[in-house]
Order: C-alpha cells, then structure tokens, then sequence
C-alpha cells in the first residue's frame, strides 16, 4: 500500500495545484518561461538599489521600462539579475555597460520624453548561448494589435514565483496602434499590482503567446465600468534589428553627429 501511494505521488503533474485558467495557459506556453519570468534590472550604488520587471528578447538582448536606466550616473551600476526568482546555485547576475542602453522605438542612445518609455540593455554576457536558440526560446513582439485577440490578454501576477497569470482585456484596441499607451482591465485588483509584460494569444493561432506592452505598477479603478485599469506601454511594431546609436563629437564650436548601426538581434521566425 505504501509503495502505491508513493508511485501516485511521483505521477502527479508539476501543475496540478494551480488554477484551471493556469494549467490551461502553461499547456499553451512552448516558450522558455524562464526569460519572461524570471528576470529583472538591477541599478546598484553603494548606498541604495533599485529593481524592475523586463525580459529577454534575444540571448543578451533585455526589454524594461525606460525610466528605470534613463539617468544612470557614473557611480551607479546595471546588471541584469534572476536574484529574487531562483535559488543558489541558479542565481545570475549579467553587466550592462551604460553606453548600450537604447530607448523607444528608434533605440535611440538617449531617452526622449516623446517616445515609447521603454528600453532595450544590451548584455556583456548572454543568457543561453547562440547555438542553443531555437524559435521557442524567446517571445516575439505583435506587429500590430490586430494580430492578437484582444480579450486574451494576460498580466503576470504579484506573487513570487510568478505562477499565477490575470486576464487583462485590452481597452479602445483601435487606439494601440499609434499610441504611445493604452490601457487593460482586470476584474479584481487582487495580485495586480506589480510591473509585467502584457501577452495575448494570435488570432490565427490561438496557442501561440506574443508580447504586446509593458505593464506598469499601480492601477485605478475606473469610473465608467467596474474595473481595474493598468497602463500599457505599447510595444506593437516593435523590431529589435539595429540601434541607431547617436554619437556626440564636439569640434570646436559645432557639433557632428554619427549614426552608427549596429546590428542587435537575429530574427527568429515565428512558427
């Protein structure tokens, strides 16, 4: 009897104490949750630190929210880090030189208060290897927000791992496709309050997850229905091939301007 319920035990599936809603989206989810899950920036002095949400979209390529690494001085340090989310001896702690930080959807080398607030890093070390990249092991960005089901969309939850997944219904989705953000509603404000990427479901293939925004902390409630609203910096259009680097020389009483492209991310087909 005892070697029974021992063999019952071991049989039990990784997922069968999540919610139905859960089980039902990790069957979904072929991507390495991992480099969505797990990951935040790091900015470091000696006398204070600071974290943010963000995730990989390519192996030394990390997505988060441009004011995070907007003013990084001189005596700060950026890492990327998976500190909060794993344990020893999994714990990682990537360098991110100042100068390959890039903003809004030109990756500019300095953030404009014009654009899209969010940020790409360029890593000193990669995750996972080149060779080990298959299309699966990094999410895609929605060309447009007509790719996606709008009332698929979900945020990450609050708790630590981050098991649980919130519906978040994308609001006046006409609106995404030029605007800088838009806003998602959730029905509770429980386990909602925390930083995450915004992922919906293709409409032409329901079991394939792309990135649509970056969600930020924080909500209100909303006047006009009985919900949650989170913000949503747009991500739709975005992609990650070159950086325009804008590089600063003074000559005497002018200044010259070179744009330097630099090539960031292969592009992985989505299947």
């Amino acid at each position: 009897m005892m070697l029974l319920i021992s063999l019952l035990f071991i049989i039990i599936p990784s997922d069968f104490f999540l919610n139905s809603a859960d089980a039902n989206l990790i069957q979904k989810w072929k991507l390495n949750q991992s480099f969505v899950k797990e990951w935040e920036v790091y900015v470091k002095s000696s006398t204070e630190s600071a974290y943010c949400y963000g995730l990989f979209l390519g192996p030394n390529k990390f997505l988060t929210f441009a004011h995070c690494v907007k003013k990084i001085e001189a005596h700060q340090f950026v890492f990327v880090t998976n500190e909060h989310n794993v344990e020893v001896p999994r714990i990682r702690n990537i360098s991110v030189d100042r100068k390959s930080i890039y903003f809004g959807m030109e990756l500019r080398g300095e953030f404009d208060e014009s654009q899209r607030e969010f940020a790409v890093l360029k890593t000193e070390d990669e995750v996972i290897a080149e060779s080990d990249v298959t299309a699966h092991t990094f999410i895609k960005i929605a060309e447009d927000i007509n790719q996606v089901d709008p009332k698929s969309c979900f945020i990450l939850g609050s708790e630590i791992p981050r098991a649980s997944h919130v519906n978040c219904k994308v609001l006046n989705s006409k609106i995404v496709g030029s605007a800088n953000r838009f806003n998602c509603a959730v029905a509770s404000s429980d386990n909602v309050w925390r930083q995450s990427g915004l992922f919906c479901n293709l409409k032409e293939n329901s079991r394939t997850i792309v990135l649509l925004g970056l969600v930020s902390n924080g909500f209100y409630r909303s006047k006009d229905f009985n919900d949650t609203i989170k913000s949503v910096i747009n991500l739709t259009g975005l992609k990650i091939t070159t950086i325009n680097q804008i590089t600063e020389i003074k000559n005497y009483d002018d200044y010259q301007y070179e744009t330097e492209s630099i090539a960031m991310l292969q592009e992985y087909q989505m299947p």
